[in-house]
């Protein structure tokens, strides 16, 4: 997931894809920078900025650190129908 988000040709990404890309509101970007998470990005005037590579070397760290991580089933309609039928 991460490689091919990496090797989109354009070197930089902006909030509207990584909206799309990852589904993290732009909300929530401005936010964890607002909060001096170290999420990489630059400004340039009112445009903020994502280094493609290390936006993506930022996530796979951010999944590595996570010794807490559990289980997570998914409850949408679609999965209770599935285990229904099973």
């Amino acid at each position: 997931m991460f490689e091919d988000f990496r090797n989109i040709k354009r070197p930089f990404a902006d909030p509207d894809e990584i909206e799309t890309y990852f589904e993290i509101p732009k909300s929530t970007q401005k936010t964890w920078r607002n909060a001096g998470i170290d999420i990489p990005h630059f400004r340039v005037k009112d445009t903020i900025k994502y280094p493609r590579a290390l936006i993506a070397d930022w996530f796979v760290k951010q999944i590595k650190n996570k010794t807490h991580l559990s289980l997570v089933i998914d409850e949408t309609d679609t999965n209770r129908q599935k285990e229904k039928k099973s």
